[in-house]
């Protein structure tokens, strides 16, 4: 279920979007039409739809400084940029899991050029998966793993950040 922002998400929306276009100024036109939106999700950072809604949870306005906002807002926006979402129902008829990590290496990728800019540490990069860095989204997908395998990286991924070495337990 979604809702408008209350005031407080509205004065966080609007802090993050007017640092956000002193960093990226170009993105100002896209960004005036996105609908904010907020989810109960308790998973949810951030989302965005075909239809421009940016959905965005409790995560993002609660444990997320204004440099990581900007770089979730940035992120979502390049979705609609891109245009992932027509681009997957070209290629495949559908939007799986795979679709959105394939679109996520190529915008975090252009993301990194903005130095001032910070994704969330569980961010992907072409890297976790061996891949070049700046390719398109259709090169990601055709060299993703299967979806399982992508699991199981991204676990292993998240394990070892958590490892202690010292007593050998996660």
């Amino acid at each position: 279920m979604f809702r408008k922002f209350n005031d407080n998400e509205l004065q966080i929306w609007s802090t993050t979007i007017a640092e956000l276009l002193t960093i990226i100024p170009y993105m100002r036109d896209v960004v005036a039409n996105i609908i904010p939106v907020y989810t109960e999700n308790p998973n949810s950072i951030a989302g965005i739809d075909k239809y421009w809604r940016c959905i965005f949870g409790d995560s993002f306005f609660n444990d997320l400084n204004l440099s990581e906002r900007c770089g979730v807002i940035a992120h979502e926006v390049l979705h609609v940029v891109n245009n992932h979402f027509a681009r997957a129902i070209q290629v495949h008829n559908c939007i799986t899991e795979k679709d959105n990590i394939a679109a996520d290496l190529e915008i975090n990728t252009t993301l990194s050029k903005h130095m001032i800019l910070r994704l969330t540490k569980d961010a992907l990069y072409p890297d976790t998966f061996d891949l070049p860095n700046f390719q398109s989204y259709e090169y990601y997908y055709d060299h993703l793993p299967e979806l399982k395998s992508i699991w199981d990286i991204i676990s292993d991924i998240l394990n070892e950040e958590y490892t202690d070495d010292s007593s050998g337990i996660n």
